[in-house]
């Protein structure tokens, strides 16, 4: 698999296609009445969290064509611990496309890894 040169149409492409999709999602957590922050600034796991009075949700953003590209076991496993540190649930969404519906999955819905 050949990645993106940098800063190369494609590359932005697959970068705007990513922003877009962490706005479709922290869009629907307002709508549900989450409030939402961006993890953007910060390195590790997650990409939004969630809060509502005492829940907390960690999620990670994929805009991936299949759930789990792009989200291995060694990520799954870094989005668990770092959830586990704040008491918050980690939670994986799914926007491929702006028109198809945002998918959650938690931890019970992840493939099996061998350890």
């Amino acid at each position: 698999t050949r990645l993106p040169i940098r800063g190369s149409r494609q590359c932005m492409s697959a970068v705007r296609k990513g922003t877009d999709a962490e706005r479709r999602v922290a869009k629907q957590g307002r709508e549900d009445g989450w409030l939402v922050a961006s993890l953007r600034t910060e390195s590790g796991a997650g990409d939004q969290v969630w809060l509502k009075r005492l829940e907390g949700r960690l999620i990670e953003v994929k805009a991936t064509h299949e759930p789990y590209a792009g989200f291995g076991p060694s990520d799954r496993k870094a989005l668990l611990e770092r959830a586990q540190v704040y008491d918050l649930e980690p939670l994986l969404a799914h926007c491929p496309t702006p028109t198809q519906p945002v998918r959650f999955f938690g931890p019970g819905d992840w493939p099996a890894t061998n350890s």
